[in-house]
């Protein structure tokens, strides 16, 4: 099947190469120094349209269990224009491509039956893939153009020749060219009066090589990708090996269920039951919440790959299974143990974005076990499948729900924020933050002589919302400066919401002034 899908692309080159240089085209006009803008999405979708039609013009159709990837897929697009958070930016676009490698893989293959370790294989198979399609739209269009090559005449072969003597000498007259403008000024003054040809330095060739290379970027991705996957040949059946005796997963299950069971019973009393009296001296409840958060993460991190682990290699047995699902419950206990100690520390000393991040990861690590019980429980449920789809469900709306925007009105909310809680928001938030970061009042500061200490803080909000909604060339530009193609609704939300502030900041000093005078 793959020769027939392969000699399907070479033949119909014109269209699969046509299109391919088309979408170059397209994609560096929508990312070229622009992965948050609204062109973002369009990029996202423009490729989705492609790949329909190059699966539908070598007969294959999409598959209905496969759509919910690609949904995933424009709502991630579209996340990446409505925030404006650098990490979200980068994991949304790992995502996305992840998300189309899967989806890619489900057209040509039957992977309901593969195993985490089989489906990340085929995965790193696919890209490795695709790196060795990189010169294949090159290739294949030199190959397509020599079979329908006609016969030469004496003047096609000179209108040939002049063509190629035009393409050689363009890189030459990219270096000698501007080297003579520079050696001579008579040379420089009668050439541009002749030609019109602008100051050198203004040509921008960095830009103008960086825009080549985006372009070609995006015709490798488009027709090397599809090559790859029509020419491929992944294994589909995964031999089952033979698995280990279970005395072994039980000796070793059962010494860390014990250890467990002991240590979640210390959880149950001391923290979930609030029995504090036995707290060691100058430790505070909120101190103690704090002390082995992250030690309890690491561990229940462990306890997931453990239970993985036992259930791969040791053989199938009653027993085994029974301290598996103990050992998860214990995980369970200690997941919520590390997320209470996590809500007390933020209730006192309030929310961070890693702090966030961390309860985030705490809602999907239990969701993963659950996933890893069933699994278990019935041999043809496809764990893979179930993480990507609790993955997708979990992160776009956390994307969407714009964390930083959240963390700075939950903090300015509480109304006893300190000198950290400010430094924080002001030099940690960037765009999401700037509306609350605006909303600040003298009120919500737990200090002495608020007034004196706003004032203080305003002016130093000023600055940051100047330094951080700055251009690359460090003028600040307004929201109607914004560029349609680079439109992004946080930075949109932030400049709105800093125009007014300066104003209002504006308006307080020239009113100050005036009546110093």
């Amino acid at each position: 099947m793959n020769g027939e899908l392969l000699t399907k692309i070479k033949e119909n080159y014109r269209y699969f190469g046509g299109i391919s240089f088309i979408y170059g085209l397209f994609f560096t006009f929508c990312l070229y120094g622009n992965f948050s803008g609204i062109t973002f999405p369009l990029c996202v979708i423009a490729t989705i349209y492609i790949y329909y039609l190059f699966l539908k013009k070598i007969g294959i159709k999409i598959k209905r269990r496969s759509i919910k990837y690609l949904v995933g897929i424009v709502m991630l697009g579209f996340a990446n224009c409505y925030t404006a958070n650098s990490i979200f930016i980068f994991l949304d676009v790992v995502a996305i491509l992840l998300l189309f490698i899967i989806f890619m893989i489900q057209q040509f293959y039957d992977d309901s039956v593969w195993k985490i370790s089989f489906y990340i294989k085929n995965m790193l198979c696919t890209v490795g893939t695709f790196f060795a399609q990189i010169l294949s739209p090159f290739t294949d269009g030199m190959q397509y153009a020599k079979k329908r090559k006609r016969p030469h005449t004496e003047k096609t072969e000179k209108v040939k020749g002049i063509f190629v003597g035009i393409l050689i000498s363009i890189p030459v007259l990219l270096v000698v060219l501007p080297l003579l403008l520079k050696s001579d000024m008579i040379f420089t003054k009668i050439f541009k009066s002749i030609f019109q040809i602008p100051d050198f330095e203004s040509w921008n060739l960095d830009v103008e090589f960086a825009k080549m290379i985006m372009f070609l970027i995006g015709v490798i991705c488009c027709y090397g990708f599809f090559r790859g996957m029509c020419s491929m040949k992944l294994k589909t059946e995964q031999k089952e090996g033979k698995k280990t005796a279970p005395v072994i997963g039980i000796t070793l299950n059962s010494i860390m269920a014990v250890l467990y069971m002991i240590y979640c019973g210390v959880q149950i009393i001391y923290l979930f039951m609030g029995f504090d009296k036995g707290l060691p001296a100058g430790v505070t409840y909120a101190e103690y919440a704090r002390s082995g958060f992250f030690e309890l993460l690491f561990v229940s991190f462990i306890n997931f790959f453990l239970v993985l682990a036992s259930n791969a290699f040791f053989a199938k047995n009653k027993f085994l299974k029974i301290l598996l699902f103990m050992i998860s419950g214990c995980t369970f206990i200690m997941i919520g143990s590390s997320a209470y100690r996590m809500i007390l520390y933020i209730k006192q000393y309030h929310l961070t974005f890693l702090r966030v991040m961390v309860l985030w990861f705490l809602l999907v690590l239990t969701l993963f076990i659950i996933g890893l019980l069933m699994e278990i429980q019935q041999k043809k449920f496809s764990l893979f499948r179930y993480m990507v789809v609790v993955m997708m469900c979990c992160y776009i709306p956390f994307v969407y729900s714009r964390p930083e925007a959240l963390i700075a009105e939950y903090n300015i909310s509480q109304g006893n924020m300190t000198w950290d809680d400010i430094h924080y928001l002001i030099y940690s938030g960037y765009y999401d933050s700037i509306p609350a970061l605006t909303s600040i009042k003298a009120e919500n500061l737990a200090v002495e002589d608020q007034e004196a200490v706003y004032k203080a803080i305003e002016s130093q909000i000023a600055e940051s919302i100047s330094f951080i909604l700055a251009d690359e060339d460090g003028t600040y530009s307004k929201t109607e400066d914004i560029e349609i193609r680079k439109m992004n609704y946080s930075k949109y939300k932030a400049k709105k919401a800093a125009k007014e502030y300066l104003n209002k900041i504006n308006r307080k000093n020239e009113g100050g002034k005036m009546d110093n005078e």
